[in-house]
């Protein structure tokens, strides 16, 4: 499903059962020492399906670490992101030399008050969800497009944003949207300022991917 919402040029692995049962290799298996058993399945089900889309790049199966953070590390050359909630994960791959940085995200269908909505959002956001058609969840669309970007921008900068950091805005008539950073802290963020990104509603489950492709002046040496 979340295949339907990538662009050209990423790999997608999903599956709607996380029961498993799920390989891990050797050094996965290190990570998980004190998981409980809701982290070790879902864990086990997003490593799974990540080496699972390298291999579809044709790249050999090797492990998928994580950093401190327990975000993934991915091989050299390679981006990619995963994602999981309740029963579906699915994990996207692509080639760095195309694709930046790529951050996916599943949500299940859920409300989001007032409160919560004011936490994750800036009032232009506020404003904006609520002047779009009542059909859709917007405010977990809102939730979820962020999930998505902070990804995506993480494996750039390997650090985290915050809710008020990202100003998303929908476009209906795509099923996309627009990601700015509301603010750049260093010089070389206004390069990375702004993101892509898609979304769809399967059901009562909502997924939206967002990513950042390559560009020279953002290539590292």
């Amino acid at each position: 499903m979340m295949e339907r919402i990538l662009p050209q040029g990423l790999h997608c692995v999903s599956t709607m059962d996380l029961s498993g049962p799920y390989e891990l290799l050797l050094q996965e298996r290190e990570l998980l020492q004190r998981a409980s058993e809701k982290r070790w399945r879902d864990f086990a089900a997003g490593r799974q399906c990540a080496r699972d889309a390298i291999c579809k790049m044709g790249h050999p199966s090797i492990p998928i670490l994580a950093d401190n953070n327990r975000m993934p590390c991915w091989p050299k050359g390679i981006v990619g992101s995963i994602t999981h909630c309740h029963d579906y994960c699915a994990a996207a791959v692509a080639n760095q030399s195309t694709y930046l940085s790529i951050g996916i995200d599943a949500e299940r269908y859920r409300a989001i008050d007032d409160r919560l909505l004011k936490y994750i959002s800036l009032p232009e956001e506020r404003a904006h969800v609520d002047a779009l058609p009542a059909d859709l969840n917007w405010r977990l669309l809102l939730f979820s497009a962020k999930e998505s970007v902070y990804k995506a921008f993480y494996s750039l900068r390997l650090r985290r944003l915050h809710f008020h950091d990202v100003m998303i805005c929908f476009d209906t008539e795509t099923s996309g949207f627009s990601a700015k950073l509301a603010q750049c802290g260093q010089e070389d963020e206004s390069l990375l300022s702004s993101f892509q990104g898609r979304f769809s509603i399967v059901d009562d489950l909502y997924l939206t991917a967002s990513w950042k492709t390559a560009e020279p002046a953002l290539i590292s040496p």
